[in-house]
This record gives C-alpha cells, sequence and structure tokens, in this order.
C-alpha cells in the first residue's frame, strides 16, 4: 500500500482536482474494490500529511463506485457478458457513479 499510494495517492495533494476518470484509475491502481478498508487508511495518511477537501471528494466518490457490483448489471449484460466484458460494463457503471459525486 505505501509504495502505490507514493506513486499514485499525490494526485490528492496535488493543486488539480482530479478528474472522474483519473479517480476511478486510482482507486483500480490500489486495489480498493477488493480491499476498501484501505481507503480508510489512504485518508488517515492523507489528511495527516496534508489536510484536503480532496480525500473526501475522493472517499465519497469511492463510496459510490464501490456499490457497483456485478448485481448491478442489466439482466441482459448478466447473462450476455462473459470475461473481461463484465469488468468492462462495471467500469463504465463505476465511472457514471464517480461522475454523480463530482461537483463543478
Amino acid at each position: 500500500m505505501a509504495l502505490k499510494f507514493n506513486t499514485f495517492g499525490r494526485g490528492l495533494m496535488e493543486p488539480v482536482r482530479l478528474e472522474p476518470e483519473a479517480m476511478l484509475d486510482l482507486m483500480k491502481t490500489l486495489d480498493l474494490f477488493r480491499h476498501p478498508d484501505q481507503a480508510v487508511k489512504l485518508a488517515e495518511v492523507q489528511d495527516v500529511s496534508h489536510p484536503s477537501h480532496r480525500v473526501f471528494d475522493f472517499l465519497r466518490a469511492f463510496n459510490a463506485a464501490r456499490r457497483v457490483t456485478f448485481a448491478s448489471l442489466s439482466e441482459r449484460q448478466q447473462a450476455m457478458l462473459k470475461g473481461s466484458d463484465i469488468g468492462k460494463a462495471i467500469d463504465s457503471l463505476r465511472l457514471e457513479a464517480v461522475r454523480g459525486t463530482v461537483t463543478l
């Protein structure tokens, strides 16, 4: 986690707001969907090292994205999609969820 945070977590500290696509990429890179407890650790480390409202924006986006699962796909998608196409469909819905949390 530390190496991944050092490499990718810096985006939360930089003055430029992360785009929804970059947020989703960061969530996947940090493997937060399989290890959601790491998001809390990320927030703790980030908050101590550099308090920022972006951490809370990221966590809000993550909480929305992690609610998207295979069950979120339509019945047709669940029946028809195979392999990596399932992941792509879930990612698409997760991106919509992240976009729904971003304020302009």
